[in-house]
């Protein structure tokens, strides 16, 4: 197999996982949640998790995530319950990486519903070892993707966002982006969400106006 897909409790992943990895899958997607978004046992947890990742060379989307769809391949390694919902899934242009799975599912049904659909959706959730930046990467490099989205939270890698919207700008990607946690409000609901601050927001705007980020300020401007 070329991706295992972790359905189990939080407490059995990193078993599951070295398992995987001796098998010689070294890619996974973990759905559960209990990692470092729910406190000192679930962070301790989640380092575990990415020390076996890093032993293993396994490449690893998640945990707490929603998963991945990837309509060029009918790969649908995600239980958004958007699946359920649609008979079939248009194939599209537009690539998109989300640490909130709710916010990635609902910009693809509503493009769905649309009538143009997505290519890829990315629910990165804690990002243990894949992040946002290393999607946006991916996608600009995947020659299927003509425009990326965003949305972010908070990063755990500011240096690597840089280099990955310098990235998509040199290969002709625009990157749209809808930053999450710009209140006090949202930003506290960020970090009960993925486990982070949300950061400063100027300091996102700077970022963007540098990089040519899109900056947008509703799923439904993104979707536009």
């Amino acid at each position: 197999p070329d991706l295992a897909i972790l359905a189990v409790p939080a407490e059995s992943v990193v078993a599951a996982l070295k398992d995987c990895a001796g098998a010689g899958i070294l890619a996974a997607v973990v759905w559960a949640g209990g990692f470092a978004e729910v406190g000192e046992e679930g962070r301790a947890r989640q380092r575990q998790l990415e020390e076996a990742c890093r032993a293993s060379g396994v490449k690893l989307c998640g945990p707490n995530c929603i998963g991945i769809i990837n309509t060029s391949l009918g790969l649908t390694a995600s239980f958004s319950t958007m699946l359920a919902e649609h008979e079939q899934l248009a194939q599209g242009s537009v690539s998109i990486v989300s640490q909130s799975g709710g916010v990635g599912v609902m910009s693809h049904s509503r493009a769905q519903q649309l009538g143009f659909g997505f290519r890829v959706t990315v629910s990165c959730g804690n990002e243990a070892v894949l992040g946002v930046a290393d999607f946006i990467r991916a996608f600009s490099h995947d020659e299927g993707t003509r425009v990326i989205a965003v949305y972010i939270e908070s990063l755990s890698d500011p240096a690597g966002l840089v280099e990955a919207l310098a990235e998509a700008r040199r290969r002709g990607k625009p990157v749209v982006v809808l930053k999450g946690g710009g209140s006090e409000a949202s930003g506290r609901a960020a970090l009960a969400h993925t486990g982070r601050l949300a950061g400063a927001d100027r300091t996102y705007d700077a970022i963007f106006r540098e990089f040519a980020g899109i900056r947008v300020h509703s799923t439904e401007e993104l979707v536009e």
